[in-house]
């Protein structure tokens, strides 16, 4: 048996978006895949009080994409460019929760997404 060294930091929404209704502005999007393969997506968002990441999955971004008014092609498929999203702002409402599978995990939830004037953001 030999010592290890394991980092069990989640490497992904290491800064937490506060609680509550909030609008924010986008500062990039981040195109990352898990160990299945699967997609996900790594926000970097400004708020009033500073920045912070959420971490969303393709069937989490619906309303959020509606919201910035990305093409939508057929129900529920989006055609969009992560670049052209950078600056532009939106309105969202942030919660964390325990997680179902296991409780001492708190997990960041972002959802009611609503379009918003980039003009009219004070940040």
């Amino acid at each position: 048996m030999s010592r290890e060294i394991t980092d069990t930091n989640n490497k992904y929404a290491n800064q937490e978006l506060p609680d509550g209704r909030n609008c924010f502005k986008i500062e990039s999007i981040e195109k990352k895949y898990g160990k299945n393969g699967g997609e996900f997506f790594i926000w970097k968002l400004k708020h009033d009080k500073g920045e912070g990441e959420q971490v969303l999955l393709p069937n989490m971004m619906g309303g959020l994409l509606r919201a910035l008014g990305c093409t939508e092609t057929e129900p529920n498929k989006f055609d969009w460019d992560t670049f052209e999203q950078s600056g532009k702002c939106f309105l969202a409402t942030v919660s964390h929760k325990p997680d179902q599978k296991d409780p001492s995990k708190i997990r960041q939830h972002m959802s009611e997404f609503a379009p918003v004037k980039t003009d009219e953001i004070a940040f």
